[in-house]
């Protein structure tokens, strides 16, 4: 009896030494114009190993202490690297504006270089204070783009931009560059960096254009919401000053705090109110 136990034990260790085996042949080898592309790409790569993610290729390896993703499709289009960074790395524009800004003494979780198709360079600083976790997404100029609650790398994958979207920014923004372009519920939004104002192009399903909003500073509204702010909130602090434009005009989103509650105010260049809400 303990002869057939003993045989059948090893019987099935040396089928899961087999299969182990098998497992390791088997490890995915993408086709050789994704090898070539990559190969032109990052020549001097170390340690590649390839998988495939949710119909991507993905390269992963190493160059120098970094190490990076470089994805793929099928048909050998490169589409986004990003790469895992310590903060000396940064660009000293972003390092700087990070020191400088509200989140200095924040912890830092992680840093990601951006690198994708149609849009430009972005580094990303994942940063955590319970209970928040917020990535801050810097322009390689330093300028900050978003802050945003903390999203996985297929977040990040870049979405096709539409020729007729691409177009509408090369007209009205002419000197703006695509820093990322995302699907949002059924809507596009495009975030672009028109000198240093970094600004939010929000397109409907059918890519025509809704509005465009971005940050100004407080002393750069008409002087008759500051009026009206002065006379009509007293005791209310400008936490932030939002500029939007859309196909009916200008108008001013105006976020504000006292001691008991936080208002949205929304202003018309004149210092009419439109609207006041309070955000949970």
């Amino acid at each position: 009896m303990k002869t057939k136990l003993f045989l059948l034990i090893a019987i099935l260790i040396s089928s899961m030494v087999f299969i182990g085996c098998k497992n390791d042949d088997d490890e995915f080898v993408p086709n050789d114009k994704v090898q070539k592309e990559f190969q032109t790409r990052y020549p001097n790569a170390k340690d590649l190993s390839w998988e495939t993610e949710n119909g991507y290729i993905v390269a992963k390896f190493r160059q120098g202490s970094e190490y990076s993703e470089a994805w793929f499709i099928e048909n050998a289009l490169w589409i986004m690297t990003n790469t895992s960074i310590k903060f000396p790395s940064l660009p000293q524009a972003v390092q700087d504006s990070y020191n400088g800004s509200y989140y200095a003494d924040w912890t830092i979780d992680g840093i990601m270089r951006l690198e994708r198709i149609d849009t430009k360079m972005l580094f990303v600083i994942e940063v955590d204070r319970d209970p928040y976790t917020l990535d801050l997404q810097y322009s390689a100029s330093g300028i900050l783009i978003n802050a945003i609650p903390h999203q996985d790398d297929e977040f990040y994958l870049p979405v096709t931009i539409p020729i007729r979207i691409k177009d509408f920014i090369s007209a009205t923004y002419p000197a703006a560059e695509i820093m990322q372009y995302s699907k949002i519920g059924y809507n596009y939004v495009a975030d672009i960096l028109e000198g240093v104002t970094p600004m939010h192009v929000n397109f409907d399903k059918d890519y025509n254009w809704l509005y465009t909003t971005w940050e100004v500073y407080y002393i750069n509204i008409p002087q008759p919401i500051q009026n009206k702010i002065t006379t009509a909130y007293p005791g209310y602090k400008v936490l932030t000053s939002i500029q939007k434009e859309d196909s009916k005009g200008t108008t001013y989103i105006m976020r504000m705090v006292n001691m008991k509650k936080e208002i949205e105010v929304t202003f018309d260049p004149e210092g009419n109110v439109i609207n006041e809400t309070s955000p949970q």
